[in-house]
């Protein structure tokens, strides 16, 4: 019963209040600094029994602040994760490499009639490729040392014919060559070096009239090639081998370091 002249108690409509972006109040200093700064209108707001303020972000002055902030946690992610430039080319690696490869073999032609003799080369060049993995250590600041292995299918077969009906033919299966790289880096992503080693090459060979035929070949291998970094695990190489007096090869490779 409501007597005239009385008072009438009303409860007030429940305001309502964001409770996103806000802050403990330990926090006020900071979010006074960040609402002076930008411009921001600061805001209480009730979340259970304890009042928090919340920062309401206005302007371009907002957004410069913003801006800078992710910059800042960027390059301080970046100096975390960057490597040093001696380990970019540092530790295990492997991958597949693709290009052409020439195969040769030498022989002699004696004429017993004549006491005379004469010889040359019977080279071919076609597609091959293979699969390396190796291990390289950092030298210093620029220099890198390392160790690999490598194995190279694929070529074309040389063959030699001689007026005689003779014939010489020497079909590649598989090679290999193990050895070790001394490297120097430019530039932080790229590494130009040279290989010494030793390695062999397996054939199937059809000989009609030539006599020694040899079945497989072993001897020194040399070579240099340059490698470019693509990303901190990929990169791309050029590498030119040579086994002697059996094959050469002119291979892109992709190695993934791990």
């Amino acid at each position: 019963m409501v007597r005239s002249g009385s008072p009438v108690l009303k409860r007030a409509p429940k305001r309502r209040h964001r409770t996103d972006f806000w802050s403990s109040a330990r926090f006020d200093p900071i979010c006074n600094l960040v609402a002076w700064a930008a411009g921001a209108t600061p805001r209480y707001c009730l979340k259970g029994n304890q009042f928090r303020r919340e920062c309401q972000m206005r302007g371009p002055a907002s957004t410069l602040i913003l801006l800078a902030i992710a910059s800042a946690s960027q390059a301080n992610a970046q100096v975390h994760t960057s490597e040093r430039p001696q380990d970019r080319f540092s530790g295990a690696y492997a991958g597949p490499e693709f290009g052409m490869v020439e195969h040769h073999f030498y022989i002699r032609e004696t004429n017993p009639l004549l006491a005379a003799s004469r010889g040359r080369y019977y080279r071919s060049w076609s597609a091959g490729g293979g699969f390396f993995a190796g291990y390289d250590l950092a030298v210093g600041a620029r220099f890198v040392l390392g160790g690999e292995a490598s194995v190279v299918f694929g070529g074309n077969a040389p063959e030699a014919r001689f007026s005689d009906g003779s014939s010489y033919r020497a079909a590649p299966r598989y090679g290999y060559k193990v050895g070790i790289r001394l490297g120097r880096r430019f530039g932080g992503e790229t590494l130009l070096y040279g290989h010494a080693g030793y390695g062999g090459y397996h054939y199937r060979v059809r000989a009609a009239g030539v006599s020694n035929p040899n079945p497989s070949g072993h001897s020194f291998t040399i070579g240099a090639g340059v490698e470019r970094r693509l990303s901190s695990k990929i990169g791309v190489r050029i590498d030119l081998r040579h086994l002697d007096n059996q094959m050469s090869q002119l291979l892109i490779g992709l190695p993934a370091r791990f």
